[in-house]
């Protein structure tokens, strides 16, 4: 998820961001709201529900997600991008490749966050996913290094687990104050 999340960060999760489930069932009985385009979300892995993943909510039910190259569109809207420039942050040297930064928003979410592409392993072949009913299509931020849902399928609704909100520390190499309190 670099540049969004980085190794050692601790992050405070909303468990109740998207309704009051059940303990043990999961089952929701009280409503309160629904992920959106653009949340970052902890989950069961669906291929392995022991296994908690982090990702980035970009298609809803009944979305169609299109990607070729860095390009990534939903129900036929070219999410806007801006290209920052190469990525150079302290921890890339863990993922490797040469990665270019953009700033990406979807056209209904009023709401910007980066990601990465690897320049050298963009891919003209084009992918389109239609998201079923209640379930979800995630990317990680550190798009051409992610294990998400171009390879393993939908999130199903029933596995989500909260929306994440905020780092609330980082302790990797050593503490670093500069990510408390950053926004997911």
């Amino acid at each position: 998820m670099l540049p969004t999340l980085h190794l050692g960060d601790f992050i405070i999760v909303n468990k109740y961001a998207y309704g009051l489930k059940l303990p043990v069932l999961g089952t929701k009985i009280l409503p309160v709201g629904e992920p959106q385009r653009g949340d970052v979300i902890v989950f069961r892995f669906p291929n392995d529900e022991s296994v908690d993943y982090i990702k980035r909510i970009v298609g809803v039910p009944g979305d169609v997600v299109r990607i070729k190259g860095n390009k990534v569109s939903v129900n036929n809207q070219l999410l806007s991008t801006k290209n920052n420039g190469i990525y150079e942050g302290k921890q890339w040297q863990y993922v490797g490749g040469v990665a270019e930064e953009y700033k990406e928003k979807s056209s209904d979410v009023n709401k910007r966050y980066s990601t990465l592409w690897d320049i050298n392993r963009l891919s003209e072949y084009e992918q389109v996913y239609k998201v079923p009913a209640g379930h979800y299509f995630v990317l990680g931020d550190n798009r051409s290094n992610s294990n998400d849902s171009r390879y393993w399928g939908w999130v199903p609704e029933k596995n989500i687990k909260g929306k994440a909100a905020y780092v609330w520390l980082n302790w990797y190499d050593e503490f670093d104050f500069s990510r408390i309190g950053n926004p997911l």
